[in-house]
């Protein structure tokens, strides 16, 4: 599952009502103060009221759960932070695909998909059954950004800031077992069969 395309296909046709040229570029997945950030309003030369944001957010909606618990524009930037439902409901299709439970014959060491992939899948296993929660702090942005990750150098992003966060996850917990599980199987897309 690509998940920058299921985002942006239920984004774009609530921002296309205020946007009519709205495209997929117009998305930015990996922004530091935001999940999703656009630059649509200054774009347009916009200034959109704290309702019109208001409603944007609440019109995007993902498996039947609010697609972002936050919305802001600032600066001619709109800013959206991704609700914990709608993670849960990603977390929930991504750990349902088909992936390797079993980590890769050979394993280069580092931040490399093979390497996280052992790494996810050995704390998957150290954990008990429990609700999907989402991840908090740095380990969030880690999360995030492995599911979302879709080219190399969005992958390389995300490796890094998994293994810094499975390294905090190993002094004390900082994922669910069904977190982890999702993002085995994101980055097992990206690893040679």
């Amino acid at each position: 599952m690509n998940v920058r395309a299921l985002l942006t296909t239920a984004m774009l046709p609530v921002l296309r009502r205020y946007f009519p040229e709205a495209e997929p570029a117009d998305l930015g997945f990996f922004g530091g103060y935001a999940d999703i950030s656009s630059a649509l309003p200054k774009k347009n030369g916009l200034d959109l009221s704290p309702e019109t944001v208001y409603n944007i957010r609440t019109a995007i909606s993902i498996g039947g759960a609010p697609l972002f618990s936050d919305a802001v524009c600032e600066a001619g930037f709109l800013g959206f932070t991704l609700s914990g439902e709608a993670l849960e409901v990603i977390a929930g299709a991504l750990a349902v695909e088909s992936f390797p439970m079993e980590p890769s014959p050979v394993i280069e060491l580092g931040a490399t998909p093979e390497c996280i992939h052992a790494r996810l899948l050995d704390a998957a296993h150290a954990l008990p059954e429990a609700p999907f929660k989402p991840p908090a702090g740095e380990a969030r942005a880690a999360f995030w950004h492995l599911i979302a990750a879709d080219t190399p150098s969005s992958l390389e992003i995300a490796l890094r800031q998994t293994e810094a966060a499975l390294d905090a996850h190993r002094r004390s917990p900082v994922f669910t077992k069904a977190a982890v599980l999702a993002m085995a199987s994101a980055v097992s897309r990206f690893i040679s069969k």
